[in-house]
């Protein structure tokens, strides 16, 4: 150790470290600086991202503010951003995602709202925070859309775009909540960390809906990007062909940090234009006739799940590392609604709880990281040729029915939360014992039951409560307890040919029929 800062008043309490610099925090914030700010050039580094990696060591992604400069200008034009906007960080200022939120209406002039990670992540108080801040635009991902897609005691009389990002969108809640917010843009946001936030986009409109069920349509690049479709050998395939995509342009990164090799592998020289890179994106994508691109898989074992990037990997790695694990696999599935949620299978000698499990993981990966399901296998199968049959791997709730013990529900309060509990984790027999977090849950499908239960029960339940009472009966008897009834919802107004204007309308800002321009 070098340097401790601390305050004046532990300072004395590092005399006797001679080699160690002690920096008082009052004297640093009184000392005269110079009021000239150095020059900053466009290519110099603006921040650095970790995303995740293949050898269990994230990769840090090195992003210029040429590159942000170029997105945030694009967005503000794209989207008409204004000074009478106002949006809120609805995710980590470590990842990305957020960025569409921060630096775009920053430059804009416009107003940044920074609400507290239990606010965002609880549907009641994410739509009233959206409807009490007059929010006007705000990025998420489709995982928490999916809480909110059903907003029907809402106006959001202010809000004109969503904006979606970092997984596959589920163009049945886009449908949902557009039938309900018809003047609300909602646009589709792809885009790798490596080329900076989001590099293709699409704005979705009712007649394409039903297209978007069939195929996943992500849009087309943004401008002064290039978006090729490749075969193996980097030549550019005809439309409609299936390819690797490769995108290059302005918003393509410096590359890894200190990870030279690996950027070389990935950024690549374009053949098309020697003067640009572009980055290997490793999705396997179509691109159509209209320009517009079709994402139809990962090239690699790379998925997004609830909106982040991950390595499968990466979580092998971290799981090999515990105590009496042998052997380990970790497998995408889709169980409940249409999002991805990862299950690690593995062999043991002793079987090992959910919650000792997602504890152990804690301590190296992030919680975006940790699979929903832990199965234990008497063995990983294999196919012929020596690779994991993931075909032949038991879902997790067939182990589960196989192994516990079914407690029937015994009142009408604890045969309603059986049902709702039942469609939100996609087990069929629910017992008044079961453990939530044992069967698949997280805050995410948590917030999903939060909701639910308000909806069905007109009871609203803390997520905190849910970690504390974790199974039916004990939620149940949470209810009977206590006076969790919701307030009464607000019935809509009577139609009428005009209605007065809300503040952010009177600020100037444009209607929701001109405010977005293609």
């Amino acid at each position: 150790m070098q340097v401790i800062v601390t305050n004046e008043s532990l300072a004395d309490s590092y005399q006797n470290h001679k080699s160690i610099q002690v920096v008082q925090v009052e004297q640093a914030v009184h000392q005269s600086h110079p009021l000239e700010l150095p020059e900053v050039s466009v290519d110099q580094l603006a921040y650095v991202i970790y995303t995740s990696g293949t050898t269990g060591k994230p990769k840090g992604v090195q992003l210029t503010h040429r590159n942000l400069s170029h997105y945030v200008s694009w967005l503000i034009n794209e989207v008409t951003l204004q000074e009478c906007d106002r949006t809120a960080l609805l995710s980590s200022y470590a990842y990305d995602l957020g960025y569409t939120s921060i630096f775009p209406v920053l430059k804009s002039r416009g107003t940044l709202y920074v609400p507290r990670e239990d606010v965002y992540t609880d549907p009641v108080r994410l739509m009233r925070l959206i409807d009490e801040q007059e929010l006007t635009y705000i990025k998420m991902t489709p995982s928490l859309f999916h809480m909110m897609a059903d907003s029907k005691e809402h106006s959001f009389d202010a809000l004109r775009l969503v904006v979606l990002g970092g997984e596959p969108m589920i163009p049945e809640d886009v449908e949902t909540f557009m039938m309900q917010h018809p003047c609300v843009a909602v646009m589709n946001h792809y885009g790798p960390t490596e080329t900076t936030i989001g590099t293709v986009t699409k704005l979705i409109t009712p007649q394409e809906l039903d297209a978007l069920k069939e195929r996943s349509l992500i849009g087309q690049p943004i401008a002064h990007t290039r978006a090729l479709v490749c075969n193996q050998q980097q030549r550019l395939v005809p439309y409609g062909a299936p390819g690797e995509l490769y995108i290059s342009g302005e918003g393509v990164s410096r590359g890894y940090l200190n990870q030279p090799e690996l950027t070389a592998e990935r950024f690549l020289e374009n053949p098309y234009d020697p003067q640009e890179r572009m980055y290997r994106t490793g999705d396997l994508v179509r691109q159509h006739a209209n320009g517009d691109i079709e994402f139809l898989g990962r090239v690699d074992d790379q998925v997004k799940i609830r909106g982040y990037r991950i390595e499968k990997q990466e979580i092998e790695h971290a799981a090999r590392a515990l105590a009496s694990i042998q052997e380990v696999y970790v497998k995408v599935l889709h169980l409940s609604g249409l999002l991805p949620e990862l299950a690690l299978y593995y062999t043991a000698p002793e079987h090992i709880g959910t919650l000792t499990f997602r504890e152990n993981l804690a301590e190296t990966l992030p919680d975006y990281m940790i699979p929903t399901y832990f199965v234990k296998v008497d063995h990983i199968p294999l196919t012929q040729n020596g690779k994991v049959d993931a075909k032949s791997l038991p879902l997790p709730h067939e182990v589960h029915m196989n192994h516990a013990a079914h407690v029937a529900p015994e009142t009408e309060l604890e045969q309603a939360l059986c049902d709702i509990w039942s469609e939100v984790l996609g087990v069929e027999q629910m017992g008044v014992l079961d453990h939530f977090f044992e069967l698949g849950g997280h805050s995410l499908k948590g917030m999903v039951l939060i909701s639910k239960v308000q909806a069905k029960l007109n009871k609203h339940v803390p997520l905190k409560v849910l970690f504390e009472k974790p199974t039916i009966r004990a939620m149940a008897a949470y209810l009977e307890e206590t006076d969790s009834s919701v307030v009464t919802s607000i019935q809509p107004a009577e139609k009428q040919d005009f209605y007065p204007v809300s503040s952010a309308q009177k600020n100037g800002c444009m209607s929701c029929s001109s405010c977005i321009q293609k």
